[in-house]
């Protein structure tokens, strides 16, 4: 061989050698890449531009896919991914005359049908003179969900925001809005575009509340919580009570705004008012309550009751105006009006009630007297236009039939219409008419107490020729005794030489004289027969009785318009009815005379533990009472008492007392000067007595 073909042939071998070098080294390239393909946490494949199959992928895809290595090659790229052919060779032409990386959303078809999100990312290559796709893929699956999440956050957050019945805006860490909700706009007048990048303290903090906003802005912006009750206004000016309630806005702990909820409260500042005022209404109710018993003097009386509504209740004015029995107007208590209320005093006192709407329609009807329209109506008021945000509430004060005057007082304009303010102001009315009404009935009781004493002691003159009930009860006898024996004698002796007229008019005469001992010659038979009359006794029925007396005693009970209260039920006696029923008729006759007026008379019965087996059975009245000294005395015989005033005999109560005493009972009295008296008979028990 030569040596040309020596050098040949080693430059064949050598070159040989660098080809399986490269060979080596080539394979050892594509090793290290696959290894780093396979290991890549992403889906990782290339396929064919021109025939759309799949000439390597990597492990994760297969996974992700779920086929196998050698299923892989047989599939094209229009196998699992979920677009239409044209769709797909669309997006292949773009990016090869883009000649750029491509990056976008897709979803793949698994070998089950199932769906995955995936992200894409596409590069153009060159091997053996052929282009080829790089696709990488990234299942986000995982993200898309927590995207959805967080668009669902979002959507909540937005529709809350929006639908929200709080005001809300969204501030900057300069204090400008930039976000507020439908109700913001609703609460405080303004469109949305009207206050986006303004200052919110420059639109809703009144100019003397400047301080403390420019205060809470600052707390905010350094990252403190603020929550206040507060006052803001509206774009109108109108001021509202407000509870705000602002909060930084974070994210990854840096301040990045500021979210302000106002939450309206001038409604519920309007009750706390109102419940406020109600309260002090029913404290000056009770404290006028206290006064009334307490105070006798009128004057005094209602200047203390002015002073407690005007510092307690709140009212800023009151006055009261008394008429007299002509309806004219004569005495005036006023607080809080001062000077103001001489004219209006002057023009009550000159009877120009027409030109006073509040006081001519109070004085025509009983309700609360609110005039809606002072201006129009009130022209004559000498008040009018005093009070601007005031209205009156005026009320005429009366008990019974009687109108005793007027009652005004000013109050805010927004508790006048309120129905419970109303209402109290007319219990407070009617407490003041009952406070007037007791004061004149005492001044009544007093003038009556008066006339009373000097009555007594017109009766007490009158009575001290009077020695004793024997002494009355002969006298009686006697002078009608001594004419018909005058007469009687008078006829004997002379009868013959008298005229039929003489005689006929000493008949009468005598008639009339004898008519007149029958009634005290009936009660002292009826004494008298209790000491030798054997009578028997049963069970009677007391409620039979007491109707029987009470009828007999109608024509009295009638005058006197008395009331008469008796028990459901009143048990069984032993006794004799008609005896029984004397008594009734003396006990109910003296409570209608000496009782009060009207007479209030109530029949009872009970047990006394001292009188074992026996009922003891009274009548109630409503008179002056007995002193302990006469209680004494009274069922003496043949006694009158002046503190009584009994007319007549004065047999009835002797007589009860010996009823009682034939029949085994007992009487008796219980009684208190000014507390009315409670007379009593004691008799055995029907029921106990039968057993």
């Amino acid at each position: 061989m030569t040596e040309k073909g020596k050098q040949t042939k080693e430059y064949h071998k050598h070159l040989e050698n660098l080809v399986s070098e490269s060979s080596v080294k080539l394979k050892e390239s594509e090793d290290k890449y696959w290894s780093v393909l396979e290991q890549s946490a992403d889906c990782i494949y290339l396929f064919d531009i021109e025939t759309k199959k799949i000439l390597e992928s990597n492990t994760t895809l297969k996974n992700l896919l779920g086929y196998s290595s050698g299923e892989m090659k047989n599939l094209t790229v229009f196998d699992f991914i979920s677009h239409s052919k044209d769709d797909i060779n669309k997006q292949i032409n773009l990016t090869l005359k883009e000649k750029k990386l491509f990056i976008g959303d897709r979803k793949y078809i698994r070998k089950d049908g199932s769906l995955v999100d995936v992200e894409v990312s596409t590069n153009i290559i060159k091997h053996a003179n052929k282009k080829i796709l790089c696709v990488v893929s990234r299942d986000i699956t995982e993200r898309k969900i927590k995207e959805k999440e967080l668009e669902l956050q979002k959507t909540y957050f937005e529709h809350l925001f929006e639908v929200s019945p709080e005001a809300i805006a969204i501030l900057d860490l300069d204090d400008r809005i930039i976000e507020v909700n439908k109700e913001f706009c609703n609460v405080f007048e303004f469109s949305e575009n009207e206050v986006i990048g303004e200052k919110i303290n420059n639109l809703l903090v009144p100019s003397d509340l400047a301080e403390e906003g420019e205060k809470n802005t600052e707390l905010v912006s350094k990252g403190k919580n603020v929550l206040l009750e507060t006052t803001r206004q509206t774009k109108s000016g109108k001021l509202i009570n407000v509870l705000i309630i602002g909060k930084p806005i974070k994210l990854r702990k840096n301040q990045v705004a500021v979210y302000v909820i106002y939450h309206n409260i001038t409604e519920r500042k309007k009750s706390e008012k109102k419940i406020h005022h109600l309260n002090t209404m029913l404290y000056s109710i009770r404290k006028i309550n206290q006064l009334i018993t307490k105070e006798n003097n009128k004057n005094l009386l209602l200047k203390k009751a002015c002073n407690i509504l005007n510092e307690d209740r709140g009212y800023s004015s009151v006055w009261i105006g008394l008429i007299d029995k002509n309806k004219k107007f004569k005495h005036f208590i006023e607080v809080g009006l001062g000077e103001d209320f001489v004219p209006l005093k002057e023009m009550l006192i000159q009877n120009k009630i027409d030109e006073i709407e509040c006081v001519r329609r109070a004085l025509e009807q009983t309700e609360v007297i609110i005039i809606d329209d002072h201006i129009s109506v009130c022209k004559q008021c000498p008040l009018l236009g005093k009070a601007k945000s005031e209205k009156e509430l005026t009320i005429r004060l009366e008990y019974g039939d009687k109108i005793y005057g007027i009652l005004s007082v000013s109050l805010p304009v927004e508790l006048v219409t309120d129905k419970e303010e109303q209402m109290l102001f007319h219990e407070l009315a009617n407490d003041i008419s009952f406070a007037l009404h007791s004061i004149e009935i005492e001044e009544k009781r007093k003038h009556a107490e008066e006339a009373l004493k000097l009555k007594t002691i017109e009766l007490q003159e009158r009575n001290k020729d009077l020695d004793s009930f024997a002494h009355t009860v002969a006298h009686d006898l006697k002078n009608p005794l001594g004419t018909v024996i005058g007469f009687a004698d008078l006829m004997k002796e002379e009868f013959y030489t008298l005229s039929e007229e003489d005689i006929q008019e000493f008949i009468q005469i005598i008639v009339q004289s004898s008519s007149k001992m029958q009634h005290i010659i009936d009660e002292l038979l009826l004494l008298s027969s209790l000491r030798k009359s054997e009578i028997k006794t049963n069970a009677i029925d007391m409620n039979e009785i007491i109707v029987e007396a009470k009828e007999r005693l109608l024509q009295m009970i009638s005058d006197k318009n008395a009331k008469i209260i008796l028990p459901n039920k009143l048990p069984k006696a032993i006794g004799y009815k008609s005896w029984i029923e004397e008594v009734w008729v003396n006990y109910m006759s003296n409570a209608i005379k000496y009782g009060g007026s009207p007479p209030k008379i109530e029949f009872g019965w009970d047990k006394k533990s001292n009188h074992k087996g026996m009922l003891r059975f009274w009548i109630r009245d409503n008179g002056n009472g007995i002193s302990h000294e006469n209680q004494e005395r009274l069922f003496e015989k043949y006694e009158r008492l002046d503190q009584l005033k009994i007319e007549g005999s004065g047999l009835g109560l002797s007589i009860v007392r010996g009823i009682m005493e034939k029949l085994g009972g007992d009487v008796g009295i219980e009684s208190e000067i000014g507390k009315g008296s409670l007379f009593y008979f004691i008799l055995p028990d029907a029921e106990s007595n039968s057993k």
